[in-house]
C-alpha cells in the first residue's frame, strides 16, 4: 500500500470518529440515550451513520483481553479492578487504560490488515 493512499484511510477513519463525536455533542439527549444503549446497538447505530456520511466507514475489531494486557511486556493479568489505571504486576508499568486501550486496538487492527494485504 502506498502513503498516500494508507494516509487517506488514517484521514477517513479520522473524520468518522471526529464526526460521530461532533454529531453527540450536539444533541445532549441523544448522548445521554448513548450511554443506556447495548455494545451492538452502538455499532448499529455507527453504522448507520456511516451511511448517512459515505465518506466515513465504521472498522469493527475484536477487543478480547485488551484491556487486561500489558502492552509493553505482553503480560495478561486477570484480576482487573475498577480502576483507570493498569497497573503491570509483572513489569510495574503503569498506563492509563482507556488511552492505552484504544490504541492497542488500533494497533491490533494495523497488525491484522498488514497480514492479510
Amino acid at each position: 500500500m502506498r502513503y498516500d493512499s494508507w494516509k487517506r484511510e488514517q484521514t477517513q477513519m479520522l473524520q468518522t470518529t471526529v464526526c460521530y463525536i461532533a454529531y453527540s455533542q450536539e444533541d445532549p439527549l441523544s448522548t445521554r440515550a448513548m450511554c443506556t444503549w447495548s455494545h451492538f446497538r452502538f455499532q448499529q447505530h455507527l453504522a448507520h451513520k456511516t451511511r448517512e456520511h459515505p465518506w466515513c466507514r465504521i472498522i469493527i475489531c475484536t477487543e478480547e483481553y485488551i484491556s487486561k494486557t500489558c502492552e509493553f511486556c505482553g503480560y495478561i493479568y486477570r484480576k482487573l479492578d475498577e480502576s483507570k489505571v493498569f497497573c503491570c504486576p509483572k513489569c510495574k508499568t503503569e498506563l492509563d487504560r482507556d488511552i492505552n486501550d484504544a490504541r492497542k486496538i488500533l494497533l491490533r487492527y494495523l497488525t491484522k490488515k498488514n497480514e492479510s494485504a
